[in-house]
Parts: C-alpha cells; structure tokens; sequence
C-alpha cells in the first residue's frame, strides 16, 4: 500500500528533530520538550531571515488590541535598535519579537518599555512611569512569578533591567541585573547561552559604574569569556569589549578599594587584550554602511579603554569621569 505523504516539518526544535516527532515549535523551549522533562536544543537558524515588519504582522494576529499592535511596532521600530548599546539589533527586532507571540511576559514587558520610550520622546525627559507602561509592568511581573523557565526568567530580568534604567531607577536595575546572573551561571540552554550571556556580559558592568564598589556581577561573566581567534562579525567585536570593558572597571573598583592584588599584572593583561582586539578588527571586513557606523562606535569604545588604561598608575581610572561618567546609562540604552 502507498503511504499517504505529508508535509514535513521542518522549523521544528533540535530535539524534536533528532526524536523525529512533531513540535509546537514555543520558543525559546519547546512546551513538547518541556513537559516531557527533557532539554530543548533550541532551533537551528534559518537559511533567510525574515524582516521586523513580518515579524510584527505575525505577531499581531496574537494580539485583542490596535493599541499592543501600535506599541510593538513603535517597539520595534524606534526602541528596539537603541537597546543596551551599539550591538546589532536583530535581538530585540527579531528574536525578542518573535518570543512575544507566545509569551505574555515578553509580550508586556516589550509594551511597557515602547510606552516608556515613547513618553520620553515625548518629554526629552526619563518619564514617571505612565499608566500604560505600569500595567504592562505589573503584568509582567506577576507572570514571571508563576514560570517554571529559566530561560523566561533570565529574559524577565534582561527587559526590566531596562524598564527600570528608562526611569534611571539604577538601583533596581541592578537588583534585577542581579538576579539575572545568578540564574544564568546555573542555566546550561544553548539559546541562553549564545543569545543572553553577550548582553548579561555587558549589564553586569552596572554596579560599579553607578557607583557599586561590589565586583561580584561581573566576576562570572569576566571569568567565562572565552577569547576568539577570529571575529566573524561585529557583534563578535563588540562581546570582546564588553568584556574588557568589564576588566577595566573591576580593575578600578578593586585599586579603589584598597585591595592587595598585583595591579600591573592585571593591566598588562588587560592592554594585551586590547591589541589582540585590535589585530582581530584588521581582519574583520564590513562593507555595508551601518555596519561601518557601528564599527566606528565599537572601536570609539575601545579607544576610550584605552585612554582610560593609560592613565597615570597613581590615580584610579575611575576616577576620570570623562568619557564614561558623561555617558553611563547610555552604555546600555541609546536615547
């Protein structure tokens, strides 16, 4: 007898792939992995990614209101690109975006931050909280209080880091920046680790530029980097520096605290750190014009570490609020 054929499934999940059934495709884990107590691999990227307006109109078929289709879009397309610095966008435009068709607690978060955003514009001015920004908030508050997902939480703790760093409630931030890194040193998920580790890397520096002698945050992060050989793209670049980045204000918080550790050592290693960056960005080609608009902000960056580095061994970094006092919350959110 003929079998009678049928379409194949192929945006499935790693798992469900090799176990060869059908996937409900939830991202960033499938519920079918989840229910069953087994890990979900994530989902293999896709040979043709699809734009952030087809995104949002997929998105929009979840949605009860014209209101949360006009604020993703707003999101989308003024407040997403300006995310937690000069990185590409397509995590927040597409990734983050995607998530929020299945999971209210992105789904509210993402809305509360595009009124946010769209108040400030409004006001040139880090808003109060308006009203629609605070019930989208508090929704997703209490629904990130009932999840049994890490990678959910470690999300969670991503965008209300931004919520609160909007209202430069820094100290909350970092509460919530907290939190985060301590979920993550125990998360194993592939997703969390490529797609979230490089931003916790970057906000783990909170502390210590809002004045946090505690050097804690970005211990694990600074430890787990893993230098490349090669930078095959400009977010590769902008990892490294953050992590350098990181380096330098541990090195500063720690020479500004007294401690007894060998302060040559450290920056000599860390300026080493800077000309093997530097050789890697020779071998990196960009061509595209906002790629060369980033590359320029990533290597303005890494000039300004370096400044930084070369200051007189008697006087802390730190100390030196110029560039980085003027710019602190904008290491993190382009206004």
């Amino acid at each position: 007898m003929v079998r009678k054929g049928s379409k194949k499934v192929r945006t499935g999940c790693i798992t469900c792939k090799v176990r060869k059934i059908k996937c409900d495709e939830t991202r960033p884990c499938c519920r079918r992995c989840t229910n069953t107590g087994r890990n979900c691999d994530g989902y293999a990227p896709q040979g043709r990614q699809p734009t952030p307006a087809a995104h949002l109109a997929v998105t929009c078929q979840y949605l009860r209101t014209k209101t949360e289709c006009r604020g993703l879009q707003y999101f989308c397309e003024v407040a997403a690109p300006r995310l937690l610095g000069p990185k590409s966008p397509y995590f927040w435009t597409h990734l983050v975006m995607q998530l929020s068709e299945s999971e209210p607690v992105v789904k509210h978060s993402l809305l509360a931050i595009s009124s946010l955003y769209e108040t400030q514009e409004a006001q040139k001015t880090p808003p109060a909280m308006p009203s629609l920004a605070l019930q989208h908030y508090n929704s997703a508050i209490q629904g990130l209080k009932t999840t049994q997902s890490d990678v959910l939480a470690l999300l969670g703790c991503i965008l209300f880091t931004c919520i609160e760093l909007l209202q430069s409630n820094n100290g909350t931030a970092i509460r919530h920046c907290a939190h985060g890194i301590a979920i993550m040193e125990r998360c194993n998920n592939p997703w969390a680790r490529e797609h979230l580790v490089p931003i916790f890397r970057r906000i783990s520096v909170l502390p210590l530029l809002f004045g946090s002698d505690s050097t804690e945050l970005s211990r694990s992060i600074v430890l787990g980097f893993v230098i490349p050989s090669k930078f095959d793209s400009l977010e590769d670049a902008q990892v490294m520096t953050d992590d350098i980045f990181n380096r330098l204000k541990r090195l500063c918080s720690l020479k500004k605290q007294g401690l007894h550790f060998d302060q040559d050592i450290e920056r000599e290693y860390i300026k080493s750190l800077l000309e093997r960056w530097q050789f890697l960005m020779k071998g990196l080609n960009v061509h595209a014009a906002a790629q060369a608009d980033a590359r320029r902000r990533i290597q303005t960056e890494h000039d300004m570490i370096l400044d930084d580095l070369d200051y007189p061994q008697d006087v802390t970094p730190c100390s030196k609020e110029i560039p980085w006092g003027s710019r602190k919350k904008e290491y993190f959110i382009n206004e």
